[in-house]
């Protein structure tokens, strides 16, 4: 059984397997294979690690029509599962919807027996009709791309629909941020009837208006069918409060009647505290999507700012339950820090350790902030690096070998100075690779 998580004590909550959605709403029209599948994710939740080989199944459980009314009867809706034997090597699992005869929302269940959270996540295919011109009499239709009647000279007695299609990130189809290596975003786009030449198909791409942060405005898309753009770096190079966000806007000219046809791509959570890394210059290997875990116990991200994804500092935390194991009553003051918070905020350095998952800061609980607290919590540590007594008034840094200090405001390595204890703010437990800030 998964153990619950409180603010007092950490457990190992993250052990296990877990179903997502990644692709949950979608719409098409009636009676008709959604274009694209819906798409879940088993992931492990310690890593963020994809899983292979979960089963995944899949049952349409409601209908609800246009009129706000819900019933069971799902008008011969069904689901074809791809990888029905389990997830692939990606975690990812498929299901294509095939709507029923009637408008409204149908709504799917997957289930993974296997994992041992959100082992049920629901999807949505809506279905729609669309409205044709036939003869000056408007008639709804299943889909105006069905059975349209050639054009012998470039003009179609269907009325023209413009529709994006597809809009694809880079990262798994999921995100983008502004990187080079990740900031090519796929466009799609159909106008139909046939007749109608999918070349000229033109497209714009400006700051999605719903914000007010600057997401950069790219070089824009060629004209055609198909079609691209890349994120660009934002004007104002500071951790940003919200994700980036692009409108993406598909026109195409009839006969001088310009059909247009809009979608937003946003960012994802982990991709929005992932910009934040580009923001502010530190390098992205160190923070690949797989670093991210998303809804861990908030014990260990206490310092986290608008950043709602963040990386799991791992091995230190275990080392805090291990203390606490021990009978130490330990306070955990700062695990995981977005970037933004740790250098807009807190003031602290682009190579401090918490931005990587690599440390805990910790107290004795309030009634023990004195010196014996202070020594018995570092005693009771293992006194081998990494690991460093944060001191105020500013002191130096010991290397744990003993050499030659280093010059650097903040943490001490304390040997048989006593001294030194009552001066303590935290202990940090962290990578000793790395500026320990």
């Amino acid at each position: 059984m998964k153990p619950e998580i409180n603010s007092s004590d950490f457990t190992e909550t993250a052990v296990g397997t877990a179903l997502t959605c990644v692709t949950c709403d979608l719409h098409g029209s009636v009676g008709m294979e959604l274009p694209t599948p819906f798409r879940f994710k088993v992931v492990d939740t310690g890593s963020g690690a994809p899983v292979s080989g979960a089963g995944v199944s899949y049952e349409v459980i409601s209908f609800t029509d246009k009129n706000g009314n819900t019933t069971s009867d799902v008008n011969g809706a069904g689901v074809r599962a791809l990888n029905a034997a389990g997830t692939d090597t990606n975690g990812f699992s498929r299901a294509y919807l095939t709507l029923g005869s009637a408008e409204g929302t149908y709504v799917v269940r997957a289930r993974c027996e296997s994992c041992l959270s959100n082992k049920e996540q629901i999807a949505r295919g809506a279905a729609h009709k669309y409205s044709v011109i036939t003869d000056g009499e408007t008639v709804e239709t299943a889909d105006p791309y069905v059975n349209a009647p050639d054009c012998d000279s470039g003009c179609c007695p269907l009325t023209p629909v413009l529709r994006i299609t597809t809009v694809t990130p880079p990262n798994d189809g999921v995100s983008f941020t502004s990187d080079p290596a990740e900031n090519y975003i796929g466009l799609k786009g159909r106008i139909q009837p046939e007749c109608l030449d999918k070349n000229n198909i033109t497209w714009r791409v400006g700051d999605a208006p719903a914000d007010n942060i600057d997401s950069g405005i790219p070089v824009q898309p060629t004209p055609g069918e198909v079609s691209s753009f890349r994120a660009s770096p934002p004007s104002e190079p500071i951790g940003r409060p919200l994700p980036l966000a692009y409108k993406v806007t598909a026109g195409f000219d009839y006969d001088g009647t310009m059909l247009s046809a809009s979608k937003t791509v946003k960012q994802d959570e982990i991709d929005k505290c992932r910009q934040e890394y580009i923001d502010f210059g530190i390098p992205l290997a160190e923070v690949g999507r797989s670093r991210f875990t998303l809804g861990l116990d908030m014990e260990y991200s206490k310092d986290v700012k608008d950043c709602f994804a963040y990386i799991y500092p791992k091995i230190e935390a275990q080392k805090v339950v291990a203390l606490r194991n021990a009978g130490h009553k330990v306070k955990v003051t700062s695990g995981y820090r977005s970037p933004r918070s740790n250098i807009l905020d807190i003031g602290s350095s682009v190579n401090s350790t918490h931005l990587f998952g690599e440390a805990v800061d910790i107290n004795p609980i309030d009634s023990e902030r004195n010196a014996a607290g202070w020594k018995a919590l570092w005693v009771a540590h293992e006194a081998t690096c990494p690991k460093s007594l944060e001191l105020t008034p500013k002191k130096v840094m010991k290397l744990c070998n003993g050499a030659a200090t280093v010059p650097y405001p903040g943490s001490f390595y304390p040997n048989s100075d006593d001294a030194m204890y009552p001066m303590a703010t935290c202990i940090h437990l962290g990578n000793s690779s790395k500026l320990l800030e």
